[in-house]
């Protein structure tokens, strides 16, 4: 992570935020969010050096059976071979997530990104993700998603969000 670094210039603050979530001992949940085109993406894709036990980005303005469909692409991309079929409800979609996560290998922290989640217009999770709350701000939007199959993974103590602005 630290060689590239250098290219995140006026991010001092987000990559200590960033880093302190790499080093803790629990698992963690963070919301990045902020105006469009600020650089939330770019940010978290150059931290990670893209290196993702699984990745997902929300498709814009599609149907909840596409959204669907996205996810299984993605599992079926992080997977390490297993076949992941198209789930029916995003409980099931999280649930396989769970799966995945728990076959994985890897050693240390498992970074789950997934981008572009309150995909619609209204500002309403992707396509009918279960949500627990919205926050709004300006023409940025944010949703802070709870799925119970993966809620025992990370305590509520461990969630923290951080606004990425320019």
């Amino acid at each position: 992570m630290e060689q590239y670094q250098d290219i995140l210039v006026g991010r001092d603050a987000e990559k200590k935020h960033l880093e302190s979530i790499v080093l803790s001992k629990e698992a963690e949940f963070v919301v990045v969010y902020g105006r469009r085109r600020v650089g939330k993406t770019f940010l978290v894709n150059t931290f990670f050096d893209d290196k993702y036990a699984f990745k997902l980005t929300g498709l814009a303005q599609k149907s909840k059976r596409e959204q669907l469909a996205n996810f299984a692409v993605s599992l079926n991309r992080y997977g390490g071979g297993a076949k992941y079929k198209k789930p029916r409800t995003w409980y099931e979609a999280f649930d396989m997530l769970r799966q995945l996560l728990e076959k994985a290998t890897v050693k240390g922290k498992r970074v789950v990104f997934i981008d572009e989640l309150p995909w619609k217009r209204s500002g309403t999770p992707a396509a009918g993700a279960p949500s627990l709350a919205q926050h709004s701000e300006g023409n940025s939007s944010v949703s802070f998603s709870w799925f119970p199959s993966l809620a025992r993974y990370i305590p509520r103590s461990n969630t923290s969000a951080f606004r990425c602005s320019w």
